[in-house]
């Protein structure tokens, strides 16, 4: 949950309307009754008093929005002078836009992919590859201000993995998954005949061809360009080998 303040400044000239945002919390319980008595906890670990609250707004969630026993309502019955309004602007919605830079992949979902549908592979692995270096800053973020060591842990184990290695390997894989994935789908068109597929096909295996004599050198320099994007060096990781004693007998 996402508690932000809005306030009315009476001490600047002209008086301004002022929001801020305070927290994310993380609940355990999602009950209407849960969420009320975490929005006046939090209140009151500010020093709010609840009774100053002149309006409130909240997402459009069943268990927020209910009639008669939502959150605001069990706001309004309290504390009647928090009336609710909703909660979207468009103002919110220009300031997002003016701070979000558009380019080729950006604003990609993270997600697993399926096994019932191919393309999710290209997918899954597309988000990653035009947003390593955005998802590098959103695990530090947890690893420099959670207090759930279960959290950082993990936001630790997945930083460590964004290495060289990895972002090599991770545009290979991107650029074989798309190339045959371009592919299946013409496949799968009503009007293709086996000529075509047979010289699709034939083009395919030429491309892998291709790609394993100059495909890598080109895939290290575009690793080399992420690398010095995200700050990490453009080196392989060298695993250590471990000496063993020999024993004679």
């Amino acid at each position: 949950m996402t508690l932000i303040l809005r306030c009315v400044n009476v001490f600047t000239s002209p008086i301004k309307v002022e929001e801020f945002f305070i927290t994310f919390v993380k609940m355990v319980e999602i009950t209407r009754k849960s969420l009320f008595n975490t929005v006046k906890s939090l209140l009151g670990s500010y020093e709010l008093d609840f009774n100053n609250v002149r309006g409130q707004g909240c997402d459009n969630g069943s268990n927020m929005k209910g009639k008669n026993n939502g959150v605001h309502s069990r706001v309004i019955r309290e504390y009647p002078r928090a009336f609710y309004t909703p909660c979207g602007s468009t103002k919110r919605w220009e300031i997002l836009k003016n701070h979000v830079k558009y380019c080729d992949g950006k604003g990609l979902t993270l997600k697993s992919w399926s096994d019932t549908h191919w393309e999710s592979r290209v997918s899954s692995v597309k988000a990653i590859r035009f947003q390593v270096s955005q998802i590098k800053n959103a695990l530090i973020h947890p690893m420099e201000n959670n207090d759930d060591a279960a959290t950082v842990c993990d936001a630790q184990s997945l930083a460590k993995c964004l290495k060289f290695d990895f972002l090599v390997g991770m545009i290979i894989w991107y650029e074989i998954l798309n190339k045959v994935n371009k592919v299946s789908k013409v496949l799968q068109q009503k009007e293709m005949d086996i000529d075509d597929g047979i010289s699709l096909l034939m083009g395919l295996i030429t491309y892998f061809e291709e790609y394993k004599e100059r495909g890598f050198d080109k895939a290290m320099i575009e690793a080399e360009k992420i690398a010095i994007e995200m700050e990490i060096k453009s080196k392989f990781h060298e695993s250590r080998v471990r000496s063993k004693k020999k024993f004679f007998l």
